[in-house]
C-alpha cells in the first residue's frame, strides 16, 4: 500500500512518499490506489516534485471518478491552504503528462482511466459524457492516429454528448 505522509522539516514543501502498511488514513479502493500508485511514478517519470498541493489534488482524483472544476478542486483541499491560484498551476503540468484530461464542456477536469494510463494506450482519448448525470467514459480509438499520421496536431478535443444508458431509460 502506498501511504502519504507529510514531510514537515519546515524548510521545503515536499511530501514524503512511503511505501509500508500503516494504520494512518489512506485510500483503500485499488482502483484509487492504483490511479495514485501509477500518477505518482508519473510525476517522478516526468521530473515533477511530489509536492503538498499535487498530492492532495491527485488524492482527490484518486478518491473521485466525476469531472471536478478547479474551484470544487479548492473548496475540498481549501483546509490545506491549497489557494485558486495553486490549484491551476497544479492542473496545468497534470493535463500536459496526461494524468487528467480537461472537459471543456463541463469545464470540468477528469482523471484519465487508471486501466488507460496503465496500457500506455497510444492514440487519441474521447470522452462519451451524459448530459443528465454527467457521467464521463473515457475511451481512446487508434484509427484517430491512423487519420492524423501526415498532421501535426497540437490538441485534440472530442466530446460525445448525449445520454448513458441509465438515463435513457
Amino acid at each position: 500500500m502506498i501511504v502519504i505522509v507529510n514531510h514537515t522539516c519546515g524548510n521545503c514543501n515536499t511530501v514524503a512518499i512511503k511505501e509500508r502498511l500503516c494504520q494512518t488514513k489512506a485510500t483503500t479502493d485499488p482502483h484509487s490506489m492504483e490511479y495514485l500508485a501509477i500518477a505518482l511514478d508519473l510525476l517522478q517519470k516526468h521530473n515533477l516534485k511530489k509536492t503538498k498541493p499535487r498530492v492532495a489534488i491527485l488524492r482527490l482524483f484518486a478518491e473521485t471518478n466525476e469531472p471536478i472544476s478547479a474551484y470544487q478542486i479548492q473548496e475540498k483541499i481549501a483546509d490545506q491552504g491549497i489557494n485558486i491560484t495553486t490549484v491551476y498551476r497544479t492542473l496545468e503540468p497534470f493535463v500536459a503528462i496526461g494524468l487528467i484530461h480537461h472537459l471543456a464542456s463541463l469545464n470540468s477536469y477528469y482523471r484519465c482511466d487508471p486501466q488507460i494510463l496503465n496500457q500506455k494506450a497510444k492514440g487519441h482519448h474521447s470522452f462519451a459524457i451524459c448530459n443528465n448525470c454527467h457521467s464521463v467514459n473515457e475511451f481512446v480509438d487508434p484509427r484517430h492516429s491512423q487519420h492524423l499520421a501526415n498532421f501535426t496536431c497540437h490538441q485534440h478535443i472530442q466530446e460525445v454528448i448525449g445520454l448513458c444508458v441509465q438515463c435513457s431509460n
